[in-house]
């Protein structure tokens, strides 16, 4: 028996799901894309959160921090929370 046909041989096939409930596949795919946030006042007024969030998301400085006030807003916790500065931040860490 020669190398290339015991290779072929030893190649598991694989696997093929098929799709049977749309409905609960759809809302898996969705599930998949959500996006959880615990902020706690200490940690968002530190700004490591949001320099956090600036690496994982490969933003600029300042779309990080209208990125971070945005989701103060829709959260409704722009009255209790402030966004951090995060120039003061950077400029401190150094």
């Amino acid at each position: 028996m020669s190398n290339v046909s015991q290779a072929s041989s030893l190649v598991k096939k694989k696997t093929i799901y098929r799709v049977k409930n749309w409905a609960a596949y759809n809302r898996a795919m969705i599930a998949r894309g959500g996006l959880t946030l615990w902020l706690d006042d200490s940690v968002l007024s530190s700004g490591y959160m949001a320099l956090t969030l600036r690496r994982l998301l490969h933003l600029p400085l300042r779309q990080t921090q209208g990125f971070v006030e945005s989701l103060l807003v829709l959260m409704g916790l722009d009255e209790w929370l402030d966004g951090p500065d995060l120039f003061d931040v950077v400029a401190s860490s150094r």
